[in-house]
């Protein structure tokens, strides 16, 4: 039986079992500690619960007509991996549990309790736990993120320079390939396969995907780029705008190559869209497009971009604009 986080923080005692650091007798003394009010109070318990939610640790969800709270992949990673290297202490209700019994003994004069020993030796606890937790490598500047390994479903750890990926032990993932950022769900959709297109800065700029290498172990360039349907609409049939690699495609005006690169300056889908929807109305595109390169002069310029059916044309005088 699942029972909802809220219920068992309120009513924790169900579920405290002994441990390495606390027998059975100890035990009984420890439920009836947080018998009464559970971990916390109702103030603190919805605080921590809402930290949770916003670090991505637990996600609220809908079910039916009630709010349910369910651990994430990175929730349950962090679990996992604290378990692992041993940082337990954290990870147990049975801590709080026995903080609470302290707080109890101080509040009632046992046990030659106070407050400035229980607050030593939390401070001195926390620290250990601190301490086994950077000891393993699993300290600053590592991020779990929300991106899942295709191969495992566990988060892709942000490491600072680079990304390690649980379903490839070893490799390091870079964050960065001739000029282009790489994302943590940049890095899960190559490893998926659906890699989308990258624009490189090498000797010359180029385009291309990117694929996993299972030989050399590591992602490499994919130049094998398959026709992509992008948001951008044709304003003529309103059908997705085709991307070809080195070239647009406008169902409404086939055999129209829009190339990328148009006199030295990067065009884009968006672009083509305003300069083709402008012919339509016979009207040459009112917003000049800057950065066009001419060999002549070595000088970048600005330009109203006109198609006229066949081709597209530069106008620099707006008197000969067409009306």
């Amino acid at each position: 039986m699942k029972i909802p986080l809220l219920a068992m923080m309120e009513s924790v005692q169900r579920i405290l079992v002994p441990d390495s650091d606390h027998g059975e007798i100890e035990l009984e003394a420890l439920k009836d500690a947080v018998a009464a009010r559970g971990l916390g109070t109702p103030a603190t318990r919805a605080n921590v619960i809402e930290i949770l939610i916003d670090r991505k640790y637990v996600a609220r969800e809908k079910k039916g007509k009630k709010s349910i709270l369910r651990a994430t992949p990175a929730g349950r990673f962090l679990i996992d991996r604290l378990s692992a290297i041993g940082v337990t202490a954290v990870t147990k209700p049975m801590m709080t549990a026995a903080w609470e019994l302290r707080l109890k003994d101080i509040e009632n004069g046992r046990n030659h309790e106070c407050r400035e020993t229980f607050l030593k030796d939390l401070i001195e606890l926390l620290k250990q736990q601190i301490q086994a937790f950077q000891s393993t490598g699993g300290g600053h500047p590592n991020r779990i993120t929300e991106a899942l390994c295709p191969v495992t479903g566990k988060p892709i750890i942000d490491k600072g320079a680079r990304y390690e990926v649980p379903g490839h032990p070893g490799v390091r993932f870079p964050k960065q390939v001739l000029g282009q950022n790489l994302t943590e769900h940049d890095i899960a959709r190559i490893l998926a396969g659906e890699s989308p297109l990258f624009s490189f800065k090498g000797k010359k700029a180029f385009q291309a995907k990117m694929k996993w290498d299972a030989e050399s172990k590591r992602i490499a360039f994919d130049f094998d780029i398959k026709p992509q349907s992008l948001e951008v609409k044709c304003p003529k049939t309103g059908r997705p705008v085709i991307d070809h690699g080195p070239w647009y495609e406008f169902a409404g005006w086939p055999g129209i190559k829009c190339w990328k690169k148009f006199l030295g300056r990067r065009m884009t889908a968006e672009d083509y869209a305003e300069i083709f929807r402008a012919s339509l109305e016979e009207t040459a595109v009112r917003r000049q497009l800057t950065g066009f390169y001419s060999q002549k002069t070595k000088k970048r310029f600005a330009a109203i971009v006109q198609f006229d059916g066949n081709r597209f044309k530069l106008v620099f005088d707006k008197s000969k604009q067409k009306s």
